[in-house]
C-alpha cells in the first residue's frame, strides 16, 4: 500500500511537469497550466476551487464550462445563464417556485 501510494505520488508530479515548468509553482501568480490536481494548484498560487476540476482559468474564460455550472463557482463566474435546461440563473431569486429549477443542480 504504501509503494502504491509513492508510485501515484510520483505519477502526478510526472505529470504536472510535462503540464507546467516546474519554476512556476508556488511563484504567487496563477498560472493556468500549473492550475491542476496534479501540480497542486500551482501549490496554492490560484485561487481555491469550488469543485475539483473547475480551474482558475476556466472561471475566467468568459465561456460557461458544465464542470464550472454550479452554485460553488457562482454558476461559472456568472458565465452560464441556465443551471438546468429551462431555469435560468435569474429564476432562482425571483421568489417564485419554478418546477424546471427543483433539481439538485440548482440548489432546488
Amino acid at each position: 500500500l504504501f509503494l502504491s501510494m509513492i508510485l501515484v505520488s510520483l505519477s502526478d508530479e510526472e505529470e504536472c511537469t510535462q503540464e507546467c515548468d516546474v519554476s512556476n509553482k508556488g511563484d504567487g501568480t496563477c498560472d493556468a497550466t500549473c492550475d491542476t490536481s496534479n501540480c497542486n494548484y500551482d501549490e496554492g498560487d490560484c485561487p481555491t476551487h469550488c469543485s475539483e476540476d473547475c480551474t482558475y482559468a476556466l472561471l475566467h474564460n468568459d465561456v460557461c464550462d458544465d464542470i464550472c455550472n454550479k452554485f460553488e463557482c457562482d454558476w461559472d463566474n456568472n458565465s452560464c445563464s441556465e443551471c438546468a435546461p429551462g431555469c435560468t440563473i435569474e429564476m432562482l431569486d425571483d421568489e417564485e417556485c419554478h418546477q424546471e429549477c427543483k433539481v439538485s443542480e440548482c440548489k432546488y
